[in-house]
């Protein structure tokens, strides 16, 4: 994927994507950028360039226009849900934290990325 454009991120992000790149031997071609990810795949699927998304990105919405690929080796990222210990008993604060947890675990406690490209 050297030879691509990319599409980057938020600040965290884009710096994840430049050091997993660089750990890959490049450095990336970064054309566009922003933290939505459902805008980031329609940029992918509109052919401007690829992303790296995190898994649950994709789990939650997969553009039907793009190709997705695995990415081993990628160092894993960690993703922290904060909230006061008793706003577990705020039905929408207590179902987001199982939601993430479960999440988690369907990846199989995997945190890889993917790189989400056009259809071709």
């Amino acid at each position: 994927m050297a030879g691509e454009r990319w599409i980057a991120g938020c600040e965290r992000c884009t710096a994840y994507l430049v050091r997993a790149c660089a750990d890959a031997g490049f450095a990336p071609d970064i054309r566009h950028g922003t933290d939505d990810y459902v805008a980031t795949q329609a940029l992918v699927a509109r052919g401007l360039g690829v992303a790296l998304l995190p898994g649950l990105a994709l789990a939650a919405f997969r553009h039907p226009e793009v190709a997705v690929r695995d990415v081993p080796g990628l160092r894993p990222r960690a993703l922290h849900a904060f909230h006061h210990r008793e706003a577990d008993q705020i039905p929408a604060v207590g179902a987001a934290v199982r939601a993430l947890r479960d999440a988690r675990r369907a990846e199989g406690a995997s945190a890889s990325g993917h790189t989400v490209t056009a259809r071709s």
